[in-house]
């Protein structure tokens, strides 16, 4: 008896998949394809555009899309754009039976995302959602991405969606490379190069990218490891553009021990694992005090980064000891801006942008110091003869 049950439910079961199969093969979804761009459209406020939909089975029920566009309005052009080649997304069975559509988890393959005009696209291998999607409220239970050679993870909550959208989430990254997410304009222009690692916490309000860039607030914690800035040599840059010592920094590599010349000539700068502490704020990230160390210097401050990638760092380098002392064995003018330590200390500031550093010392601050040191050792020199006139 029980075995005949048995056989009687695994029949059911089977002909119950063989007519979800059939039904799947068999519904032309994409006959509602105008209807869901629609009702997709009055959601996000943008238009949307769709190549073909179709249902499928992934562990479930799924809606699968491929060509899908998400452009910026009329209204806010400087939104960002989507661009997915295949994307599907897997229903809940339970809630279709109450005629509610719930998703469960929608994946993405081939994806670019371009923030703005001004900014390159860059592009998401794969990307996992699992979401729950209800009446004013969507719940990001988590999304796992591969993104710039490395992984992001999240999780979030938006509500209030669409009318008035505000939500709060938890981001991490994995070893992103930095010069994916920012790459150079120009060949052999100055980029910052690295993995970078951390976690952020945060919350926005608003529907499009103007409104979230300026609501948006955080704090977060990032470590840069495998640290360089291409095509800039940091040290020969702050010399080459001390220009009130004309050829100064061709001076200090000419007269260097040749240990300590490779590193003038070299083409880029790297550097040590970075720690970071950022706040974002009003479209700002605030970097808290970080030290940037190489075999030669330290360089030492506190900046700002847009949203945009726009770079402020005001801070300070200081030679390696041993360094410095050769330098100054070459230049001894420059003896009058070192520290107590016996290092050579300048103020410098970093700017530019993310894909073009700059890296510019304070001509003003140097030629005050060395002027005041000469202008010291000529009135020490006079006082020394006229003290010894008075003696004769």
């Amino acid at each position: 008896m029980i075995k005949r049950l048995l056989l009687i439910l695994a029949a059911l079961a089977a002909v119950g998949a063989i007519g979800l199969a059939v039904f799947i093969a068999k519904f032309d979804l994409d006959r509602y394809r105008p209807v869901i761009v629609r009702q997709m459209e009055k959601a996000l406020g943008r238009p949307v555009r769709i190549g073909r939909l179709k249902l499928a089975w992934k562990g479930g029920i799924a809606i699968a899309a491929k060509g899908l566009s998400i452009e910026p309005s009329p209204q806010s052009p400087s939104d960002p754009s989507v661009q997915i080649d295949e994307a599907s997304a897997l229903l809940e069975l339970l809630p279709l039976l109450k005629k509610e559509l719930q998703i469960d988890r929608i994946e993405m393959q081939g994806s670019a995302i371009r923030l703005s005009d001004a900014t390159p696209p860059f592009l998401i291998d794969d990307l996992t959602l699992k979401v729950g999607i209800y009446p004013n409220r969507i719940d990001l239970k988590s999304l796992s991405a591969s993104v710039a050679s490395g992984t992001v993870s999240a999780s979030g909550l938006v509500e209030d969606f669409p009318s008035k959208p505000r939500g709060s989430f938890k981001l991490s990254l994995d070893r992103l490379a930095v010069e994916a997410l920012a790459p150079a304009k120009n060949a052999g222009d100055p980029q910052l190069q690295g993995r970078l690692s951390g976690s952020f916490q945060g919350s926005f309000q608003g529907a499009g990218w103007p409104e979230i860039s300026k609501t948006l607030t955080g704090q977060g914690s990032f470590t840069l490891t495998q640290g360089r800035l291409a095509n800039l040599n940091i040290l020969r840059e702050v010399f080459s553009r001390l220009t009130i010592i004309p050829g100064l920094a061709e001076t200090i590599e000419s007269r260097l021990p040749e240990s300590y010349r490779d590193r003038f000539s070299a083409r880029d700068t790297l550097f040590k694992p970075l720690q970071v502490n950022a706040a974002v704020q009003n479209g700002t990230i605030s970097l808290g005090q970080m030290t940037l160390s190489t075999d030669s210097f330290d360089l030492t401050g506190v900046g700002q980064v847009t949203l945009e990638g726009a770079v402020q760092l005001q801070s300070r380098i200081y030679l390696e000891q041993a360094l410095s002392g050769a330098i100054i064995q070459s230049v001894k003018e420059l003896q009058g801006l070192t520290d107590p330590q016996g290092r050579l200390e300048l103020p410098v500031m970093v700017q530019g942008n993310l894909s073009r550093i700059v890296v510019v010392p304070d001509v003003g601050y140097v030629t005050t110091h060395l002027f005041s040191n000469k202008a010291e050792e000529l009135i020490g020199g006079l006082l020394d003869k006229a003290l010894k006139k008075l003696g004769e």
